[in-house]
């Protein structure tokens, strides 16, 4: 009885893991933020200006860029957790299938 158990298990998991869609999963994508050229010996007025400007806008570039990284990071933890929440509800269903079938067969 045990080892046709076994084996059903065996046979049924082959066939759920035969059966999954493959996942595929892009790298993120680069940023396309620009760094700000660095200053030289003695800058102007005007060039520290526009050195601090070029530093707030990559600044905030690549805040933006970190937020969406995250972002995509949570969402794709979500999915995982989900796939892994139902992957362990189809353990117990079947689990308790196969309880069920054994202890009638043990009647």
């Amino acid at each position: 009885m045990n080892i046709r158990l076994i084996a059903a298990t065996a046979l049924a998991l082959s066939a759920t893991i035969a059966h999954a869609d493959p996942v595929t999963i892009n790298p993120p994508p680069k940023h396309e933020c620009k760094q700000p050229s660095p200053l030289g010996m003695e800058p102007s007025t005007a060039q520290i200006k526009s050195y601090n400007k070029a530093f707030d806008a990559y600044k905030a570039c690549m805040s933006a860029y970190i937020a969406d990284r995250q972002a995509a990071g949570n969402k794709i933890a979500e999915l995982y957790k989900a796939e892994v929440e139902a992957g362990n509800a189809a353990i117990k269903e079947f689990n308790d299938w196969a309880n069920t079938v054994k202890s009638d067969k043990d009647k």
